[in-house]
């Protein structure tokens, strides 16, 4: 009767060691989804193929970050009132171009990539993340980049809604 006790116990105990690791591991794997999506980013960037670019990349969100001039706080409601409409005229006011919207779309992420094929890409260990919001992160990260021998560093800034990027810049 005490062995059956003992091994409950045993058991329960167990059990509630695996439960808080599960929620430790949730956390950090949820904190970290920012520099995860940025680290994938700049990956698929030295591939260079533009439709894996494109599904990280949310240009509503890049639309509306530009229109509330970068402030995180009128950020959420002028994403809200966004349309795919504005994000076109956007678009073809970046380029002076009245092509399609895709046309434009992959304009833009071809224009964040330096280089060519020959392009490495090197992200820093620790980028710095900052919370901006519900669901708006800003992460800083230190990137080296190898353009066909040419090295250079940069400091780049990505914004992330909804574990997408809206805005990417270089800060140097």
């Amino acid at each position: 009767m005490k062995n059956k006790k003992v091994v409950k116990i045993i058991i329960i105990v167990a059990i509630v060691a695996v439960v808080i690791a599960l929620v430790i591991f949730g956390f950090f794997w949820i904190k970290n989804a920012p520099k995860r999506l940025v680290k994938n980013f700049i990956s698929e960037m030295e591939g260079g193929d533009i439709n894996k670019i494109e599904k990280m990349f949310d240009f509503k969100g890049w639309y509306a970050w530009d229109e509330c001039d970068y402030d995180a706080d009128s950020f959420k409601e002028t994403y809200d009132d966004a349309t795919d409409e504005d994000v076109e005229e956007r678009l073809q006011e970046y380029f002076a171009s009245s092509d399609d919207v895709d046309t434009l779309k992959e304009r833009y992420l071809k224009d964040t990539m330096y280089g060519d094929d020959n392009v490495e890409y090197t992200v820093s260990k620790n980028p710095t993340i900052k919370k901006l919001g519900k669901n708006l992160y800003s992460v800083k990260t230190q990137i080296k980049i190898d353009d066909d021998g040419y090295d250079f560093k940069e400091t780049w800034c990505f914004i992330i809604y909804k574990n997408k990027i809206i805005y990417a810049t270089d800060e140097d």
